[in-house]
């Protein structure tokens, strides 16, 4: 009789120390489930969801600051626009370093049609990847030029200077058309026109 209460408390405590192990293993799974890096985005999507809507909402706001003769001039811009610039600015930095540090990058999920895909004289979401794959250094130096941009529009707000503000603006436009012209549509001298 002993030995059947011994042995019924042994599958106890065994069957106890089974169901805490599998209670530890989910709660470590979850530690490392939620711990986990979300996913870099894909190119596409990080120009279609951050870099175009950011870089338009500056391009926007940078109006502001021109007055009717075409020159610099801070005296439209309210408090509101400066914070505006900030927000967007930092936004497209953070993204950048996102894309930039993703240790496998892709231009577009399986079966995405990329801006342009089927114009002729166009590369395709492939071509694209093969040269980003060919130069992923020299996509992450011009993508650091981005990320810089996004500094240079951030202490022009911090001092509320117009000319700063335009000088940031053309060397976004600069950072896009040096990164597009190398890996968008490097075959052609410039880019196709949209239609």
């Amino acid at each position: 009789m002993r030995q059947t209460a011994e042995t019924h408390m042994y599958q106890k405590l065994g069957g106890i120390t089974f169901v805490a192990g599998i209670m530890a293993l989910a709660v470590c799974a979850d530690r490392q489930a939620s711990a986990a890096p979300a996913a870099a985005p894909t190119v596409h999507d990080w120009m279609i969801g951050t870099v175009a809507p950011h870089g338009m909402e500056l391009s926007d706001v940078v109006l502001k600051a021109i007055n009717d003769a075409g020159k610099p001039d801070a005296s439209a811009m309210t408090d509101a626009d400066w914070s505006q610039i900030i927000k967007a600015a930092q936004a497209l930095k953070e993204s950048t370093g996102q894309v930039v540090g993703a240790p496998n990058m892709r231009v577009a999920a399986d079966g995405v049609k990329i801006q342009d895909e089927g114009t002729p004289g166009s590369s395709t979401a492939i071509q694209i990847q093969g040269f980003i794959d060919k130069d992923r250094p020299g996509f992450n130096t011009l993508a650091g030029a981005l990320a810089a941009t996004s500094d240079a529009f951030i202490t022009a707000a911090n001092t509320k200077d117009a000319a700063k503000l335009l000088d940031a603006s053309s060397a976004l436009d600069s950072a896009c058309q040096a990164c597009h012209s190398k890996f968008w549509y490097p075959q052609q001298s410039s880019p196709p026109v949209a239609q």
